[in-house]
């Protein structure tokens, strides 16, 4: 019954309020699947399933602590609980030497300004408004959780990296980046051909979804 017609949020800021011990016993029974889904979106799959299971228990762990506070206020139980899992997701990430870039301006320039040069010739409408730049964020991350494996995490790395690369020298820092998610030596010529798979794929699903591209001439 929980995972289909879980308690409402209304009714889990009811149970924060009465009972907040009780309240963690509902979210943890009808949310759970919810939460871990959310973590492995919000992480672009690069987490195994044990440090997903560590990222969802510290999550609960500081629900726990917030939510026996004085004065704590349970409104939004749900967005409260999303914001506490990405950020422990995100630890999580860091750990393995990641870094999460949230800047939506920047990301949009730097894969714009990449793509542009990609064979299929396309280049970003430069005047997107904020609201369309900080949507473009989120679906480009959508799509980049739809890769495989390994493109995945090669643009995760452009993603969240791209402030560290030079005009001419962006595949040796991207070769760091990625070798410091896996744990390996990362080749450059491996890594260059691996983001070009995936921004090819970026730029055709971006382009499926609407978005407005222009002919280079």
């Amino acid at each position: 019954m929980a995972a289909t017609d879980p308690v409402s949020e209304a009714d889990l800021e009811s149970a924060f309020r009465d009972d907040p011990d009780f309240a963690i016993e509902l979210l943890d029974a009808d949310y759970q699947e919810h939460i871990l889904r959310y973590i492995k979106r919000e992480t672009y799959g690069l987490l195994d399933p044990h440090e997903l299971l560590v990222a969802y228990q510290e999550t609960m762990l500081a629900m726990i602590v917030l939510a026996r506070r004085p004065g704590f206020d349970p409104q939004r139980p749900l967005r409260m609980v999303q914001s506490i899992a990405r950020n422990k997701g995100m630890d999580l990430l860091r750990e393995h030497g990641h870094s999460v870039n949230t800047n939506e301006d920047a990301i949009l320039d730097a894969v714009a300004a990449d793509l542009k040069n990609t064979d299929l010739g396309f280049e970003w409408r430069l005047n997107i408004a904020p609201a369309e730049a900080k949507e473009f964020r989120v679906v480009l991350l959508e799509i980049i959780q739809t890769l495989p494996h390994r493109q995945r995490i090669v643009a995760r790395c452009f993603v969240d990296h791209f402030e560290d690369f030079r005009e001419r020298d962006t595949y040796r820092p991207l070769a760091e980046a990625v070798g410091a998610v896996t744990g390996k030596t990362e080749s450059v010529a491996a890594v260059k051909s691996d983001w070009r798979f995936a921004r090819e794929k970026i730029a055709a699903a971006l382009t499926k979804r609407g978005y407005s591209f222009i002919p280079v001439e």
